[in-house]
């Protein structure tokens, strides 16, 4: 399985060697689920301090402690992962068994069909909603909000954020700065984000968000440049009022009116571009600019606005 292939990596815990293997190999016959298997909690919290699966299958009775003592394992690493405990001794164990969303029993024996059935709707409630925005927009998002996520770019790999910051990223190509500029700018595939619900991992990513992405469009305009490309910002600039009628002027402010304020500017602008209006955005974030020329995020936004603007006016001639 290729890096870009981004699998739904599940760990199994089980004591019972034939039963152990008979399950994983089951399991990793369904496509895109990694497979890792343990024989105690021991070795499945290593792990989960490695891989940070996405979904644990557990036995409860276990040779070193009880399955149920991942619980709070995983507590203690600030992890909320799911947790489907599968045992003979449901009757015994169940009152100590947490009762929240994240953890499920069944009881043993399970049959494959059904263990792979449990598996699938697990990758089905982390994969299945496509992202209405492209990987700009959530990085944009993610910045803002200083949030932690994990932006999947269908088919191609992953771009990590920790607390707003671009952390990590790797496609079939690579990993580190190269991997975000290809990510940053896919296109016409689907984009899938979730919150990050493990350790973010070693850091690759160290310039600011906004910057690396600005960099990233300037490079593809670069590689994209040719005799019958897309407009120029000049040329967008420039474009006659056929490709994108102006708004009407505006009426004039009174004497007394205050002065725009940048930060609401910005949010207008930001509301504007994911709502998908275009013109309206640039002209904001272009007010936004005057304000403060510094801000990397008016840049990045102007710049892909135009960009996207100039796609527009070419597919309309």
């Amino acid at each position: 399985m290729t890096p870009s292939a981004t699998p739904f990596q599940v760990l199994l815990i089980e004591d019972e060697v034939t039963l152990r293997a008979s399950m994983a190999r089951g399991l990793a016959k369904l496509e895109g689920v990694q497979v890792h298997a343990a024989a105690s909690v021991g070795e499945g919290l290593a792990v989960v301090d490695r891989v940070c699966p996405s979904l644990i299958l557990s036995d409860l009775d276990l040779p070193d402690r009880s399955g149920i003592e991942l619980i709070g394992e995983l507590a203690a690493r600030k992890l909320q992962l799911p947790v489907v405990f599968i045992s003979a001794y449901l009757k015994a164990y169940g009152n100590l068994i947490p009762r929240h969303a994240k953890v499920e029993a069944l009881d043993k024996p399970v049959g494959m069909d059904e263990l792979r059935d449990v598996v699938r709707r697990h990758m089905t409630g982390v994969r299945s909603v496509a992202a209405p925005f492209g990987v700009p927009d959530y990085l944009q998002l993610a910045a803002m909000g200083r949030y932690s996520a994990i932006i999947e770019v269908s088919g191609r790999g992953r771009i990590v954020v920790f607390e707003g910051h671009a952390w990590s990223a790797s496609d079939e190509q690579g990993v580190g700065p190269e991997a975000f500029a290809r990510l940053a700018v896919a296109e016409a595939v689907p984009v899938l984000c979730r919150a990050l619900d493990c350790e973010a991992g070693p850091r690759e990513l160290h310039g600011g968000t906004e910057e690396m992405l600005l960099d990233a469009l300037r490079a593809k305009d670069e590689a994209a440049a040719s005799p019958q490309g897309s407009f120029t910002e000049l040329e967008l600039e420039e474009a006659p009022a056929t490709a994108a009628p102006p708004a009407p002027p505006a009426p004039p402010a009174p004497a007394a009116a205050p002065a725009p304020d940048f930060d609401a500017l910005l949010d207008d602008a930001l509301q504007a571009a994911f709502a998908k209006r275009h013109q309206a955005a640039l002209a904001l974030f272009e007010q936004a600019h005057l304000l403060k020329p510094e801000d990397r995020r008016v840049e990045v936004n102007i710049h892909r606005l135009k960009q996207l603007l100039a796609q527009a006016a070419e597919q309309a001639r």
